[in-house]
């Protein structure tokens, strides 16, 4: 800050069964900046929700190896850190992006992931929740998926929007739920959580848990 400013902030100790309040991130950016919430050690869980009303991404991994993610409005997404989590847009137009952020642990009480697709997102096309593609740890990591709408919703097991294969682990009915347990081999290297809708008219709705580790 200008010499003679004030600045005010809080930090906490996020490791472990702590409660503690959500990282943030608020601020007005285009494609030229790229700012940094994470620099986190390689291997851990993170969930970030996009609480704004913009669009916006997450990259992270080493040069060669990156991976960018999109985040929706009222969408969340878990990921595995690989080296500094950066926020960024496509756009030369400034883009207001609010975030909240949170590490996952098995016994941090921590909000619910969520997915909201209207007809308008097109929802009968692919929408990343979990990215699991830099994890290389034995233990599974469990979740728990839950149709809170009221049309199906596939889940699918793709390794990149673009990528040749996919997987559908289930078509999900309304008001039902599915666990799934993920390892570093990741449905044949599958590793990344996609849902959809069964039609472009059928909006859908979601929310998933972080259920823990098992080895």
């Amino acid at each position: 800050v200008e010499d003679g400013d004030t600045i005010e902030g809080i930090y906490d100790f996020v490791e472990g069964n702590f409660d503690v309040r959500n990282g943030r991130y608020s601020g007005k950016f285009n494609n030229t900046k790229s700012p940094a919430i994470i620099h986190g050690r390689k291997g851990s869980l993170y969930r970030i929700f996009n609480s704004g009303d913009d669009e916006f991404q997450v990259k992270y991994g080493i040069a060669g190896q990156s991976v960018t993610s999109v985040i929706s409005k009222r969408q969340s997404h878990d990921f595995v850190v690989d080296g500094i989590v950066q926020l960024a847009v496509s756009g030369s137009a400034a883009v207001d992006v609010k975030a909240i952020y949170d590490y996952l642990e098995q016994q941090k009480p921590i909000r619910s992931g969520r997915f909201t697709l209207g007809v308008a997102d097109s929802p009968n096309v692919l929408h990343e929740i979990i990215n699991f593609s830099k994890y290389s740890e034995s233990q599974h990591l469990l979740y728990r998926i839950f149709n809170s709408g009221d049309h199906p919703i596939e889940i699918v097991a793709k390794a990149s929007f673009a990528g040749p294969t996919e997987e559908v682990l289930k078509t999900l009915e309304s008001e039902q739920t599915y666990d799934i347990g993920l390892d570093k081999n990741g449905f044949s290297s599958k590793k990344v959580i996609w849902v959809r809708s069964t039609a472009a008219t059928k909006p859908i709705d979601g929310i998933y848990e972080f259920l823990g580790f098992d080895d």
